[in-house]
């Protein structure tokens, strides 16, 4: 039987996966189509798709529209709590990289014990501090 793994979704892949966006592998898509894993979204990504929506960075569905989907989706939600906070703390700023979000995405992930599945370029840097990461080519 094989081992259930632990997933967090960075924004931009809940976007394309709800999107139906070719960018997101369809090995990836299809693992969260038959619940082949566990996956989660953090609460820092829909403050994240708020922002964008506001911003008109992103026209499609509302943020609760997407949130009803992930929920639908059985894609669980990750609240920011105590135990995210002391590995943010902990986590060296670095000064290429300095957006919040990425960073509260990254404690949640090591906190959860999830590989985070990103696109981001700056995020294998944080390996060293303890971060899973599936890279998006």
């Amino acid at each position: 039987m094989a081992r259930i793994r632990r997933y967090l979704l960075d924004t931009h892949v809940i976007l394309w996966y709800l999107s139906g966006d070719e960018r997101l592998p369809e090995d990836i898509r299809n693992s969260i189509d038959y619940y082949e894993n566990e996956y989660w979204f953090s609460i820092e990504s829909m403050k994240e798709i708020v922002a964008l929506k506001k911003a008109g960075r992103i026209k499609q569905i509302s943020a609760l529209e997407i949130l009803k989907a992930l929920k639908q989706m059985h894609i669980k939600g990750a609240l920011f709590d105590e135990g995210d906070l002391l590995i943010l703390e902990n986590i060296p700023l670095d000064k290429k990289h300095q957006d919040p979000i990425d960073l509260a995405l990254i404690s949640t992930a090591i906190e959860l014990g999830a590989t985070l599945v990103s696109a981001d370029t700056k995020f294998p840097s944080y390996r060293e501090h303890g971060l899973s990461l599936l890279e998006i080519a």
